[in-house]
């Protein structure tokens, strides 16, 4: 138990004193220009509990250590607080009933300096959004012109199977007409017997078998191509639309 309080007393000791200090306290030390009080409290708090100060407390935190600092000595560390404040706060200002016409000097370019650096990024954003717009807009213009020639491939195919479609099946019909006289003088030895004229007639219809079967594969393939053709280009029709959204 002892041991256990001596751990506590000694934890209190050892906290900073930061930990304690009031927006009031700093206040005060920067009014009356206590710039060593102000690095002690400030440069240990700034770099602990920043991230836990809303950005207006922040932002005056960083001005007050900035004017401590150049009250010090510390130009170039003075700067880098003042650009802190301002990240914080782009409409601060110190009072200038507490700082010198030296240290407002430096604010001064040092706003002047967050303005351009700000300028800067927005131009910078703004490039990027537009060549952003610019490659997304050669995207789907590379996008429409293959679907334009996918749409001039299909419509070539529709019509080379719409072709291949009548043409076989007039082959077909011509065909099926022209050996329907054969066919029935070959049922006609099928039926009597008669092998010879059997044998002779039959190579015929085989034959003739042969290029109907042949003719509707090749309709049935030329209306299934056909179709395919249409339903890509209709899909990438409706890929390119939901690209462009």
């Amino acid at each position: 138990m002892v041991y256990l309080r001596a751990f506590f007393i000694i934890l209190a000791v050892s906290l900073p004193a930061v930990s304690a200090v009031t927006p009031e306290e700093l206040r005060g030390y920067f009014e009356w220009g206590e710039y060593r009080q102000l690095i002690e409290k400030l440069e240990p708090l700034l770099a602990d509990s920043s991230d836990h100060l809303d950005s207006a407390r922040c932002a005056r935190y960083h001005l007050y250590l900035g004017v401590a600092l150049y009250g010090t000595g510390r130009v170039g560390d003075a700067r880098k607080h003042f650009l802190a404040a301002l990240r914080h706060d782009p409409t601060l200002q110190p009072d200038r009933r507490y700082i010198s016409e030296e240290i407002e000097n430096l604010f001064s370019v040092t706003l002047s300096d967050y303005t351009e650096e700000q300028r800067r990024i927005m131009m910078n954003d703004s490039l990027l959004a537009q060549q952003q717009q610019a490659f997304k807009a050669n995207v789907r213009e590379l996008q429409y012109e293959e679907l334009r020639r996918s749409r001039f491939s299909g419509r070539m195919i529709a019509v080379s199977t719409t072709v291949i479609g009548v043409a076989v099946t007039g082959i077909a019909l011509y065909e099926y007409y022209t050996t329907r006289q054969p066919y029935n003088e070959f049922q006609h030895a099928a039926t009597s017997g008669d092998i010879v004229e059997y044998n002779r007639i039959q190579p015929i219809i085989r034959r003739a078998n042969g290029i109907i079967t042949g003719c509707a594969v090749t309709a049935g393939i030329s209306e299934v191509a056909g179709l395919f053709f249409a339903i890509r280009t209709r899909m990438q029709r409706r890929a390119v639309d939901e690209g462009s959204e």
